[in-house]
């Protein structure tokens, strides 16, 4: 490997490393629920008010989900994008379920990211 490639690989790995360490700091200052994603996720698995009580229904990419279901539906549509290994879209399904809790979609992003939410959505 060249020496200019080496560089360029060590840069990438001191970001990574450094965008990692800043995400568990963001994380350590949010409350002790919002760090709980695990908890805010069972949430929205048991959550099935639907209609208004979706919160941002306009965000919600399966409109059906808004008539019957609400988050429920929501979160089985993650759960089978995790088990298909779509991790983006589980993720992207689990931060609008929490479009309603700044705090909880924070703890989605800092505390835990796409991988840790697919990995979980993928054994329930």
């Amino acid at each position: 490997m060249s020496a200019s490639r080496m560089f360029l690989l060590l840069v990438v790995l001191v970001f990574s490393a450094s965008a990692f360490a800043q995400d568990a700091n963001k994380c350590s200052q949010l409350s002790p629920g919002n760090q709980d994603w695990r908890g805010n996720l069972n949430w929205c698995i048991g959550n099935s008010d639907a209609g208004g009580a979706t919160n941002c229904p306009q965000d919600y990419p399966y409109p059906e989900c808004v008539a019957s279901g609400g988050r429920s539906c929501l979160m089985r549509k993650a759960i089978q994008s995790a088990n298909d290994n779509d991790y983006a879209n589980s993720y992207r399904l689990a931060l609008v379920c929490q479009c309603h809790n700044t705090g909880a979609k924070d703890g989605f992003m800092y505390c835990a990211g796409q991988k840790a939410i697919g990995d979980y959505l993928r054994n329930k």
